[in-house]
């Protein structure tokens, strides 16, 4: 919701908060390349049954500041300490 990463490029809806977790997708292609990438589309979108616990996307929220404390409120998996 709001944003859309393309690796180098993101592309997020003014005012929806979520721009560190679309940077921490640009770090996490930066680091693992874009096969990581990829294969976590795969992950997100077919294989998981909740898109947000995808490797890929708690990676993602590493790099939110507020990405632990509202994971934690939604019962959501904790995040990946990896850009934090």
């Amino acid at each position: 919701r709001g944003g859309f990463d393309l690796g180098n490029f993101a592309y997020v809806t003014p005012g929806s908060g979520v721009t560190d977790h679309e940077t921490g997708h640009t770090l996490s292609v930066a680091a693992f390349g874009s096969i990581f990438h990829f294969v976590g589309a795969i992950d997100e979108n077919a294989i998981q049954s909740t898109p947000a616990g995808a490797y890929s996307e708690r990676l993602a929220d590493s790099h939110d500041p507020n990405g632990p404390a509202d994971r934690a409120a939604a019962g959501r998996d904790p995040i990946i300490p990896m850009w934090v």
